[in-house]
C-alpha cells in the first residue's frame, strides 16, 4: 500500500466525497456493496439534519433498504423504528471502521 503523508490543515479542506473515495482506494467497504452507500446517504441524513433540522423520510427508508436483509419484502415504517434501524446501522458502521481501522494499525505496526 502507497502512503503519502497529507497535513492535518490539508484534510480540513477535503470534502466528504474526497474523503470517502480516499477510503475506498484505501480498501473501506471495498468487499461489502452496501457500505459506501450506506454512509453517503448517512451523511446525508446528518447533513439534513445539521443544515435544516428536517428529515427526508425516502432517503432515510432507502438507507435501511440497502441494509435489510429482507429487501424484497420492505414496508412502510414508523419513525421509531427509523430511529430504531438508523441506531443499528450506526452501530453497524461504527464496529466496521473500527474493525478496519484496527487491522490498518496491525498491518502498519508490522511494518507491512
Amino acid at each position: 500500500m502507497s502512503r503519502v503523508l497529507v497535513e492535518e490543515a490539508a484534510l480540513k479542506r477535503f470534502t466528504f466525497s474526497h474523503k470517502l473515495e480516499i477510503a475506498y482506494l484505501m480498501g473501506f467497504g471495498v468487499n461489502d456493496p452496501t457500505v459506501i452507500p450506506s454512509v453517503e446517504r448517512l451523511n446525508k441524513v446528518r447533513n439534513q439534519v445539521a443544515h435544516s433540522f428536517a428529515i427526508d423520510r425516502g432517503l432515510f427508508d432507502e438507507m435501511i433498504r440497502i441494509n435489510s436483509e429482507d429487501y424484497l419484502e420492505f414496508r412502510e415504517m414508523t419513525d421509531r423504528e427509523r430511529v430504531s434501524s438508523l441506531r443499528a446501522i450506526c452501530a453497524l458502521m461504527t464496529g466496521r471502521i473500527a474493525g478496519e481501522l484496527n487491522v490498518l494499525h496491525f498491518v502498519s505496526a508490522r511494518g507491512n
